[in-house]
């Protein structure tokens, strides 16, 4: 939890600063961490590929990328549920993060 408290303080730094490319840096950043607190080597390496389309997907996102606030908070309630140690909460959070992020990739229509 210390871990990804640290890689949110990043993300709330960018958020500050309104600086779209830090955001997507330190987002980057709070998901290696993330996988990275797993403990599993093997998670870690399967993780490295979809951590570069993340970043690709990240880069596609600059455009339709949630308000800073909205960002932060997003980040904020996965660190709650895991210090909290609410797993359902925590996978049903991490749903969302990913099918809001496939929703802003979308063209629109």
């Amino acid at each position: 939890v210390a871990r990804l408290t640290e890689a949110l303080e990043h993300l709330v730094e960018a958020a500050r600063e309104r600086d779209r490319v830090k955001m997507s840096d330190a987002d980057q950043a709070f998901h290696e961490v993330l996988v990275s607190s797993s403990g599993s080597p093997r998670l870690e390496r399967m993780a490295q590929t979809l951590l570069v389309e993340t970043r690709m997907c990240l880069n596609a996102l600059q455009d339709t990328y949630p308000e800073p606030e909205e960002l932060v908070e997003e980040h904020r309630r996965l660190v709650d549920a895991i210090s909290d140690g609410e797993e359902e909460r925590l996978l049903g959070l991490i749903e969302d993060h990913m099918l809001d992020s496939i929703e802003r990739l979308r063209p629109p229509s």
